[in-house]
């Protein structure tokens, strides 16, 4: 199953291949789809929240490549889209996950990360989610998990800035370079 990409690359998302994934397109990808399937008040990039994912790690993790699984915890998204959280769970859309986890780990793998993210980026990921949704919703408290989510206490502080499309791939660009152009540990 191919898909053409931004920079004119023939991708098969079933059998990614390390050679064919380019930060060029995942980055264009990314910044061109808006978060929560578009029902929020404004544009929201899937870019700009990878973005203020890898800003938010603090210093005590940054030597454990956190900040990059950050930036890229979504980048197989750029290759399949975004898809709202309550679809790509249900029990319809196995292939799709998996399908997905191939992608990203191949996409981690291309940069040199090891396949297996960090539970960290799981917990922040879930964390910011519900912090942006407070932001960028009309009413979330229906949503399911919030009350959960809200007696975890993680308090994240963070200002969205509602990226025009360019504007975040090139700050998704500029933080890549900024984090990959750096010595580090891998797990």
């Amino acid at each position: 199953m191919y898909i053409q990409t931004f920079t004119g690359k023939k991708f098969d998302i079933e059998n990614p291949r390390v050679e064919d994934v380019d930060i060029i397109d995942i980055a264009h990808g990314l910044a061109n789809q808006c978060r929560f399937n578009g029902q929020c008040k404004r544009f929201y990039s899937v870019a700009e929240h990878s973005l203020l994912m890898s800003l938010l790690i603090d210093n005590e993790y940054a030597q454990y490549d956190i900040p990059r699984y950050a930036l890229l915890h979504d980048a197989s998204e750029a290759y399949t889209g975004d898809m709202i959280t309550q679809l790509k769970n249900s029990e319809h859309m196995n292939g799709f996950r998996e399908i997905e986890k191939n992608l990203q780990a191949t996409i981690y793998e291309s940069f040199r990360l090891s396949p297996h993210q960090p539970e960290i980026i799981s917990l922040l990921d879930r964390a910011l989610l519900y912090k942006e949704a407070e932001q960028m919703m009309y009413d979330v408290t229906a949503w399911e998990g919030w009350e959960e989510q809200k007696s975890r206490g993680v308090d994240i502080i963070f200002t969205p800035y509602f990226l025009a499309p360019q504007d975040a791939e090139s700050s998704f660009l500029r933080q890549f370079n900024d984090l990959f152009n750096k010595k580090s540990r891998i797990f």
